[in-house]
């Protein structure tokens, strides 16, 4: 599979949408154990694992949540990782060059594994939440909370 794939939008239709949403209920209220049928009719048992993904992805999809997968083998280039993070490419470079991000090269192209970036995104977030529980608990203790701004625009 082509790492551009992965990153591709699929439409889904709406008769699809409550196909999905049949086979996630389906899934839910099942008790047995989950098989996979092939073109010829073989049967293989789905370990709980991968049955387990497949309900969080219809659970999602019936959500109208989009659901990406990516290989954790295949580096994702840097214009990828950027659009993941949300993010200039520019600025995600200079993060690779400052180290707070691991990367690789293949020949002179930066790639990265996606357990690299998203353990980058987890540090961003928790240091944003320290961040914003900080602001909160200083405001708090000054008294802005308890400030009214004046809304009033009748004065105007």
């Amino acid at each position: 599979m082509a790492t551009e794939a992965i990153l591709s939008r699929v439409d889904i239709q709406d008769k699809e949408k409550e196909e999905i949403i049949a086979l996630y209920r389906n899934a839910v209220l099942s008790g047995s154990e989950a098989q996979l049928i092939s073109p010829t009719k073989e049967i293989r048992k789905l370990p709980a694992g991968v049955y387990n993904l497949l309900v969080q992805i219809l659970k999602d999809l019936s959500e109208g949540a989009s659901v990406a997968i990516l290989q954790d083998r295949n580096g994702l280039t840097t214009v990828q990782a950027s659009r993941l993070l949300g993010m200039s490419r520019q600025f995600f470079i200079n993060l690779l060059e400052k180290g707070e991000i691991r990367f690789h090269k293949v020949g002179t192209h930066r790639r990265v594994f996606i357990n690299d970036l998203m353990a980058y995104k987890e540090r961003r977030n928790k240091g944003r939440r320290a961040v914003l529980r900080e602001m909160v608990r200083s405001e708090n203790e000054s008294g802005l909370y308890d400030v009214m701004p004046n809304d009033d625009l009748s004065d105007k």
